[in-house]
């Protein structure tokens, strides 16, 4: 999982989104974590459904999780507090096996 580095205190998701998709779902596309929503890119709304759909993935708060790249591109870099890196990859596996 190409995507996911543990800096110690945090964990650091690079995902990429595709905004106006038919649903909300992770996807993993080659070595890329993929976002799909169904939000616009209009006023930050495809971002707040990513960190959304994080913090149910992941189960943290929602202050734990923080866009700290890419806020106007369609790859960023999100920075999660309060879970392992471990914990990151096997929930976020667990997202993609629901598919």
């Amino acid at each position: 999982m190409g995507f996911v580095e543990d800096l110690g205190k945090a964990v650091r998701v690079k995902v990429c989104v595709k905004p106006q998709s038919g649903e909300d779902r992770f996807s993993l596309e080659g070595d890329e974590l993929v976002y799909y929503t169904v939000e616009p890119l209009v006023k930050g709304r495809a971002n707040a459904s990513l960190v959304k759909a994080l913090t149910k993935t992941l189960k943290v708060p929602r202050e734990h999780v923080n866009i700290v790249y890419g806020v106007r591109d369609s790859v960023k870099v999100v920075e999660v507090r309060g879970v392992t890196v471990e914990e990151v990859k096997k929930r976020l596996l667990e997202a993609l096996k629901k598919l």
